[in-house]
């Protein structure tokens, strides 16, 4: 300011002007400032030095000047207000987005669960077997509940153990003992036992205890009512596959009984009553061969074996009733060949079945996961793979049993599926089926290469061999 209005220093001042803008966000400050150099620069400079100039002309003089910085000096004002908008705008814009990406996370996180548990009910609403009951309950504990360990106890002995990702684990991991804890049979339980969290829910059917599913996590921060509620969801599924298995066996028995009940009516009234009439032609030849002919004798035997073949085609067609092969049909095999002609009709895709072996010596129980792993697997290889040609290969040996189904589909990356957590129902299926056999699966799949599947189950032992059609 020294130099006055003439002093090419007196630029300087759009820095404090900036810096008053646009830091200390304040129009005031920027307008002192502004007075300040031009005091400075006029009034106090035209005290000091002698001039032949008035005050007024000085100021008419540099009047362009003076009246350019103050017009800076709006404009400057004026785009640090619109800055600042901006920036409140972008500060709101950054905060929906967060929302936005929060919200799109907790979506495809409930979108993962609702998955889950689509995936839990229908696995544990088509269960056959209760033995594969248990590993069921710890394997969606662990993925709806994401807890460190998920185990299940059955009369106070912890019977199966899943770690994360699924993976089995040991029994050390559990630091509690079920027998000496006071657990209440109609509520979800928590406690905390060495810096964990346990918590245990029943597993019953009607007032009888099936056992407990329990879950574990090192971090006892964790949100304990929302895992409650999942685990006595998962509890409660339990119990109602219970309850369904009384029901299958009820009905059995039910099944059985008037199964029973018929054959014996149909013997009674049919062959019963054939036998009893050969039996009399019998007492009556006996008694009068010695006052008969040979051919009298002849004639009667004939009409008696005609009534004994046709006793056995009434009891072959009464036996025949429940048996897989009706009428020398094996259903087993019609019902694949007939699922079989429906892709092929429906979908256009070529499917090669080829059988070998003897399918009489499965189990029921095999016959039916067989057909669902079929059933699995071309729909998988038609709907996902795109597959216009499959092979179907069953062969049954008197130890073993091997399935092996082949396509030409797209194919798919089974650790991209695993990690992104997109393995569909239809594999898990599959997998629970084999295992419930005791079996083994291998999927062999890479993208544009296609997918093969191959499984092994051993064969039951004789007393669960189904041995049908032998009459």
């Amino acid at each position: 300011p020294s130099g006055g209005l003439d002093s090419p220093y007196i630029w300087y001042s759009l820095n404090t002007i900036l810096v008053a803008s646009f830091i200390l966000k304040r129009r005031i400050y920027s307008w002192i400032n502004l007075g300040v150099y031009l005091f400075s620069s006029t009034w106090i400079l035209f005290l000091l030095t002698k001039t032949e100039y008035s005050f007024s002309q000085v100021l008419l003089g540099e009047s362009n000047f003076i009246l350019s910085l103050v017009l800076f000096t709006e404009i400057v004002l004026i785009l640090s207000e619109y800055s600042e908008k901006i920036q409140h705008k972008n500060e709101y814009l950054q905060g929906l987005n967060q929302k936005i990406t929060a919200a799109n996370d907790q979506i495809k996180e409930s979108m993962n669960y609702i998955m889950e548990l689509y995936q839990a009910v229908h696995l544990l609403t088509t269960q056959q077997d209760e033995d594969n009951l248990e590993k069921i309950l710890t394997d969606y504990a662990i993925k709806m509940t994401h807890c460190n360990l998920a185990f299940f106890n059955k009369n106070n002995q912890t019977t199966t153990v899943t770690g994360a990702g699924s993976q089995p684990a040991s029994t050390n991991e559990i630091e509690i003992n079920i027998e000496e804890l006071e657990l209440n049979l109609s509520s979800v339980q928590s406690l905390i036992l060495n810096d964990s969290l346990y918590i245990l829910a029943p597993v019953k059917c009607k007032l009888k205890l099936y056992g407990y599913i329990g879950i574990k996590f090192i971090d006892i921060k964790t949100e304990e009512k929302d895992i409650a509620d999942q685990l006595t969801f998962l509890s409660e599924l339990g119990n109602i596959v219970l309850e369904k298995f009384e029901l299958e066996k009820v009905n059995r028995h039910l099944l059985i009984n008037e199964e029973q009940n018929r054959i014996a009516n149909e013997i009674h009234d049919g062959v019963l009553q054939r036998l009893f009439s050969i039996s009399c032609g019998i007492y009556s030849i006996n008694k009068r061969i010695k006052n008969i002919s040979k051919n009298v004798i002849s004639s009667e035997l004939s009409h008696i074996r005609i009534s004994i073949n046709n006793a056995m085609s009434e009891l072959r067609s009464t036996v025949y009733g429940y048996s897989w092969n009706k009428e020398g049909v094996n259903s087993f095999v019609s019902d694949i060949k007939n699922y079989i002609d429906t892709i092929r009709k429906y979908q256009g895709v070529d499917i090669q079945l080829e059988l070998n072996g003897e399918q009489d010596l499965l189990s029921l129980e095999q016959k039916r996961s067989i057909y669902r792993i079929i059933s699995e697997a071309t729909g998988n290889s038609v709907k996902h793979g795109k597959a216009k040609h499959i092979t179907i290969q069953l062969n049954v040996e008197v130890s073993d049993i091997l399935l092996l189904i082949s396509d030409d589909g797209i194919g798919f990356d089974r650790n991209i599926l695993e990690n992104e957590n997109r393995m569909g129902l239809g594999i898990h299926n599959m997998h629970y089926l084999v295992h419930s056999l005791d079996g083994s699966i291998k999927m062999d799949s890479n993208i544009g290469k296609g997918t093969i599947i191959i499984i092994h189950f051993p064969m039951k032992s004789k007393s669960n061999v189904c041995r049908e059609g032998v009459i």
